[in-house]
């Protein structure tokens, strides 16, 4: 390590490296970036210099950003131009070409901002097991972040069963995780989850949760600002979310309360059975509402992020119906308004949510139970502003982004210095 990274001190400016999936950050419906997003901002007020690397620029960029295309960064597809042996290896094997090729050229990349920005510690997700290929190339740290290892949602929701490529990236994310210089997660459950997947971590690791800016309190959810009936849910239509029982259990809730109509933001990604067969949005819709519920039902498509959080301080209800989740951003960003929280206890998130203390929380997969929930929500409005003020208040006492991301900060010194000296420490645990 060069003497450049070895002389800066604890408390100095750091300047950090990034993947991220998406540009601009929170742009897409893809978790990633949106909490890369929420974090870098903060580092970036704390004075600390960040840059980012992306695989391709943005086709537009949303006036509604916070403004983070400003900011440095490294666009995958500028000046490629893949050779005639690399072209044809994507067609005789797509997925070994597209690791590879991707791999090498994130490395080179990150290894361009070492030497032109002088960066200390580069962090990148866990997907693929890029990071191993990163992780040999750099000559500082680097940090795989577990942000949803792929044998994940896969265990969780297809009884065990792998299909070939699903095994090849699981077997590269575990080598990548294994061979990285450090390993931070969201969650204690993740990080558990993949310990007992691939086996002990002897680098240090750290659970650091996912940030969420706070929201002014004239911006927050209250009973004047809400519209009666409105239920509000936020993710992609496919088996992971839970959008199907949402909208099961919302046929439900259209019979006991008149005033009752579910707003579903989103991507129509498709709902698809362990036996292979996939449902759109629309026929789901269709055979699963009454005439009377279809009426009250409206779907949003996806939506920019501050058009969500307009959402959030109008919805009387946000509801939260994943079958799994490392800690679900969606739920962080409910809590940072106060929006009345009804979820499912999956994966990361009884971390964050207690029953009855700050949200209602029902099983996964249980139509019955979570329409219950929001009609109790829905006709109990000292419930719903007590549950969403304390929801508000947990989360600005845990995950708020200047907490977040000086935890951040103080773990990234911690792996520098256990690089720097050889020494693999368990780093911070809250």
């Amino acid at each position: 390590m060069s003497e450049a990274f070895i002389s800066r001190r604890s408390g100095s400016v750091m300047r950090i490296g990034y993947f991220t999936p998406f540009w601009p950050l929170g742009s897409g419906a893809n978790g990633i970036s949106t909490v890369l997003g929420h974090l870098s901002g903060e580092l970036r007020r704390q004075g600390h210099e960040i840059y980012f690397i992306c695989p391709r620029r943005p086709k537009h960029i949303d006036p509604g950003d916070d403004g983070s295309e400003r900011l440095p960064v490294l666009f995958l597809e500028d000046d490629y131009c893949p050779s005639i042996v690399t072209r044809i290896w994507y067609r005789v094997d797509s997925l070994s070409a597209y690791y590879h090729e991707t791999r090498r050229r994130i490395a080179s990349a990150a290894e361009r901002l070492v030497r032109e920005h002088q960066i200390e510690i580069f962090e990148i997700e866990e997907s693929f097991g890029w990071v191993e290929a990163v992780s040999a190339r750099l000559s500082i740290p680097v940090v795989a972040r577990l942000h949803g290892p792929w044998f994940l949602p896969h265990e969780q929701l297809s009884s065990g069963i792998f299909t070939r490529s699903d095994n090849w990236r699981i077997f590269h994310e575990g080598r990548g995780i294994l061979r990285a210089s450090a390993v931070s997660a969201p969650s204690m459950d993740v990080l558990n989850r993949v310990i007992r997947r691939y086996g002990p971590i002897s680098a240090p690791t750290g659970v650091i949760k996912n940030a969420v800016p706070l929201v002014a309190e004239a911006q927050c959810w209250s009973p004047s600002t809400q519209k009666p009936g409105t239920i509000l849910f936020i993710g992609r239509f496919d088996a992971r979310k839970g959008g199907d029982t949402v909208i099961e259990a919302f046929n439900k809730i259209a019979l006991q309360d008149a005033d009752a109509r579910l707003l579903f933001v989103g991507p129509d990604i498709g709902l698809t059975r362990p036996r292979g067969v996939t449902q759109q949005l629309p026929e789901y819709v269709n055979k699963h509402l009454s005439e009377q519920a279809r009426e009250r039902f409206q779907y949003l498509g996806p939506l920019p992020p501050h058009k969500i959080s307009e959402l959030r301080r109008t919805a009387a209800v946000t509801v939260v119906a994943s079958r799994y989740e490392n800690f679900p951003t969606v739920v962080l960003e409910a809590m940072s308004v106060g929006s009345p929280l009804v979820a499912t206890p999956v994966g990361g998130t009884p971390e964050i949510l207690s029953n009855e203390e700050n949200a209602l929380l029902v099983p996964p997969d249980d139509p019955s139970r979570l329409a219950a929930a929001v009609v109790r929500m829905l006709h109990e409005p000292g419930l719903s502003c007590r549950l969403g003020r304390r929801a508000r208040e947990d989360l600005i006492a845990n995950c708020s982004a200047e907490i977040v991301a000086r935890e951040t900060i103080e773990f990234y010194r911690q792996v520098i210095d256990a690089t720097r000296t050889g020494h693999g420490a368990q780093g911070r645990t809250g």
